[in-house]
């Protein structure tokens, strides 16, 4: 089923001149059909949504087109990247939010400052909020205002790249290591889980308390251990009891 410019507009939220500025521009594809007229089908759709998921990571506009020919590539290892990095930054707010009702119930007792748990968590450095890919810009071009500015912590295609290569190779190492029988407190295991708590500080610093509580996360919450079971059915469960060795042993 094909579906025409003003569909897409009203579903996605993006303007008509907006998607047509992206077509012109070559980012987004579209099928013309007999009458000229722009039409919409499943691997155009597929496109778009990987438009609006690279913006939300804010990849710079210079490296989109690139980015997102690649990630067509293989479109379900995308959308699985892409998801897994969502889920990171939905679990880094939702320990901000922790961190803020935390302080604001001692502020309310008249307890004295702790560092410990009013900045737990702050700390850590995502993608940037940035607005040089924002949803109410017409143009995909960058902001002139954040030429040198922003450049070291703005995620570039490469970056994004090497953290989802990253977590992959994690991933598939403790697969074998669970394989071989290797138990989840074996050194081998260990450094693996290493590169897995340094992984994680793309995204913010876990203390103890926090990097538990991610393990049982991933166990727990359907979404992530879906994402872990394209790996392995038991991944979730060792990875959990791994990164509990690692985290009363090292943190």
């Amino acid at each position: 089923m094909a579906y025409n410019l003003q569909d897409i507009a009203r579903v996605s939220g993006v303007g008509v001149p907006r998607l047509q500025e992206w077509i012109r521009q070559g980012l987004l594809q579209r099928s013309p059909d007999e009458e000229g007229s722009t039409r919409f089908e499943e691997q155009d759709l597929l496109r778009l949504q990987l438009i609006l998921l690279n913006m939300e990571l804010h990849i710079p506009a210079s490296q989109l087109k690139l980015t997102l020919d690649e990630q067509e590539q293989d479109i379900v290892a995308a959308l699985l990247a892409h998801k897994q990095s969502l889920m990171e930054k939905v679990r880094r707010l939702q320990m901000m939010t922790e961190t803020i009702d935390r302080t604001l119930s001692d502020l309310e007792k008249g307890a004295g400052p702790n560092p410990e748990t009013w900045l737990a968590g702050l700390g850590g450095q995502g993608a940037p909020e940035s607005g040089y890919l924002s949803n109410d810009s017409l143009h995909i071009e960058e902001d002139p205002s954040q030429e040198g500015q922003e450049e070291d912590s703005r995620w570039s295609k490469d970056d994004y790249l090497s953290t989802q290569k990253e977590a992959d190779e994690i991933y598939l190492d403790l697969c074998r290591a669970m394989d071989s029988g290797l138990k989840p407190e074996h050194p081998e295991v260990q450094g693996i889980i290493d590169r897995h708590y340094r992984w994680v500080g793309h995204f913010y610093t876990p203390s103890k308390k926090i990097y538990i509580d991610l393990g049982e996360l991933y166990v727990e919450q359907d979404d992530f251990k879906k994402l872990y079971d394209v790996y392995h059915p038991r991944l979730a469960h060792y990875l959990r009891d791994a990164m509990k060795v690692y985290a009363e042993a090292r943190l």
